[in-house]
């Protein structure tokens, strides 16, 4: 039913109506003159029909703007995972530090309590020799020299004692001051965890607000994706309803198996999507009109361009202003036209039946784009076009 840059012919239309007004006009005085009114009908009158084109247009741009705000959030949900995962290695990488700190501190603290024992182990052991020294100093030197095998053994006996008390000196004061490095160092590493678990703490914080904000974005790019999925669920609903008014306003009939051959229809254009391209008479594939051009062409061998101009309810219009009949009967090889919705609705007249009803074929009544055939269909609102009697 469309076509390409479509533009109506007013000046036309409103000569048509003015003649049917007057054709009009002169029938009912003829008819009071004979004492009968007959109820008037004007064929060339267009049908009033269902027309969903707008809001479906409507739905269509704003599933387009959804479609744009999704894409910019799923950006925006890209953007922020990656930092999530750079904030999860970073944070990753300081528990590592954290763990490997936390061993020497461990490690340090043993250390240091192993120190504190041998420290008491040593006091211990410089108690145990300074009481022996107290116990020998209440001998006399007389009575130690006495005692002794000789001088050199009480010299031997002095000796011993001050190296021993001085070495068991030396160890404490070593133990000591390892202790003290090892409680420096342990001081130092502690310092290092307070810093790095407050680190941690702020990664951890940064990071719960990135996947907050990260589930709050993914969750706006579901509502979008839902409202996109709402609004195409409309425009299927408003669709089948256009079909089925469509399907109402074109005369009714019964479809029929038809041709496999889609009438001859090319098949470049048949097979490619809806709308797609533009045939030689400027009409999309697969309309309504791009297949009744082609019967046209077909039968014919010349098929006027119409491109621009070629709405289906616009072509009793143009075959007028190029000369060609039209009419209100079907004949045979006639294009059929209905006034109905925004763009009107063509069909090729493939046979005429004995009560008045005509068969077609056609490309997408009801939208879909496909090829249909006919029967029985009543001739009510309907404009014929006779390409042969040209």
């Amino acid at each position: 039913m469309r076509y390409r840059k479509p533009v109506a012919n007013k000046q036309r239309n409103q000569q048509l109506k003015t003649s049917t007004k007057r054709s009009a006009i002169i029938l009912v005085a003829v008819a009071v003159l004979v004492g009968v009114i007959a109820p008037s009908f004007s064929p060339d009158t267009p049908v009033a029909a269902l027309d969903n084109s707008a809001k479906i247009k409507a739905l269509e741009s704003q599933i387009s703007t959804y479609n744009e705000r999704a894409r910019e959030l799923s950006a925006q949900s890209d953007s922020l995972t990656k930092a999530i995962d750079v904030l999860k290695n970073e944070q990753a990488q300081l528990q590592a530090e954290i763990d490997l700190n936390n061993a020497k501190a461990v490690d340090l603290k043993a250390k240091i309590a192993d120190n504190e024992a041998k420290i008491k182990v040593r006091g211990n052991d410089l108690s145990e020799i300074m009481a022996e020294m107290y116990l020998d100093n209440k001998v006399t030197p007389l009575e130690m020299l006495a005692s002794s095998n000789n001088l050199s053994d009480y010299v031997d006996k002095q000796s011993q004692q001050a190296t021993v008390q001085d070495q068991l000196k030396d160890a404490i004061e070593e133990i000591k001051e390892l202790k003290a490095q090892l409680e420096s160092q342990k001081k130092d590493v502690d310092a290092i965890l307070v810093d790095q678990k407050a680190r941690n703490a702020q990664l951890a914080s940064k990071q719960g607000e990135q996947q907050s904000l990260l589930n709050k974005t993914q969750g706006q790019e579901a509502a979008y994706a839902k409202l996109t999925a709402d609004n195409r669920d409309k425009i299927r609903q408003l669709q089948a309803e256009q079909a089925r008014a469509n399907q109402t306003s074109t005369g009714g009939g019964k479809v029929v198996a038809g041709d496999p051959n889609h009438g001859g229809y090319p098949a470049y254009l048949n097979n490619a999507a809806k709308d797609a391209l533009v045939d030689p008479w400027g009409m999309y594939n697969r309309e309504c009109v791009s297949y009744a051009a082609w019967k046209v062409y077909q039968t014919y061998g010349n098929m006027p361009y119409w491109g621009g101009r070629g709405n289906a309810n616009q072509w009793d219009d143009n075959a007028r202003a190029a000369g060609i009949p039209t009419g209100y009967t079907p004949k045979v090889k006639s294009v059929a036209v209905w006034h109905i919705g925004y763009y009107g609705h063509v069909a090729w007249v493939e046979s005429v039946n004995s009560d008045g009803t005509f068969n077609v074929s056609e490309y997408n009544r009801g939208g879909d784009g496909q090829y249909h055939e006919r029967v029985n269909i009543s001739t009510s609102g309907v404009v014929f076009i006779y390409f042969g009697e040209r």
